[in-house]
């Protein structure tokens, strides 16, 4: 059986992660592997509830949301997750573990966002893709679409820094850094160069 990977894509909001994962998906699907696609908050129930308070619909606490986004995870991790990869098959998120320890963490305390994720499966490599808050901003203006609660420009600046101290851990699996600001497809062939080391 082919062996399985687990790849997380993390970064600021704006920076490309879901352009960049359909990119990948293409790429590794001509090389004959079988992919899936899945996204943090995922497509599940608590994922979808997620959402919601994520456009601003209702209100939450931050300690409860992110006890949202841990019993998302493990959700995610066991209704999808694992059984693609028991498959032999190449998972790929859009955002996943290291998302909640930069997002949660800029209104809670972190040993209790590492507490609450204690369960969750590391990915194979966590991948980065950095790009100053700044340009991020002006994507995501350009993409439209609906507003969130985590977009004001000081806010991800601050998430920036988190992801900036999560990705120096030595705790969190294998991880690399993509400059996303580079061309599309260079950072593409970034990303694919940093999972063909897995190899």
């Amino acid at each position: 059986m082919t062996k399985s990977q687990f790849i997380a894509l993390e970064g600021i909001d704006g920076s490309g992660t879901t352009t960049q994962l359909t990119r990948i998906a293409e790429a590794l699907t001509k090389r004959g592997r079988v992919v899936t696609q899945t996204m943090e908050p995922s497509r599940g129930p608590i994922g979808t509830r997620i959402r919601d308070i994520l456009r601003g619909e209702e209100k939450t606490p931050p300690d409860s949301l992110a006890l949202l986004f841990a019993a998302d995870r493990l959700d995610h991790l066991q209704r999808e997750i694992a059984p693609a990869l028991q498959r032999g098959e190449v998972v790929l998120s859009d955002r996943y573990l290291i998302s909640s320890l930069a997002y949660q963490s800029l209104h809670v305390e972190l040993p209790f966002i590492e507490m609450i994720n204690a369960r969750a499966r590391k990915p194979d490599v966590s991948i980065l893709l950095k790009i100053c808050p700044e340009e991020a901003a002006k994507r995501r203006a350009t993409r439209g679409g609906e507003a969130e609660i985590f977009d004001d420009l000081d806010l991800q600046e601050k998430i920036s820094q988190a992801y900036d101290k999560a990705f120096a851990r030595s705790d969190l699996g294998p991880t690399a850094i993509v400059d996303a600001s580079a061309s599309m497809s260079d950072v593409t062939d970034a990303i694919l160069s940093a999972i063909d080391s897995l190899q």
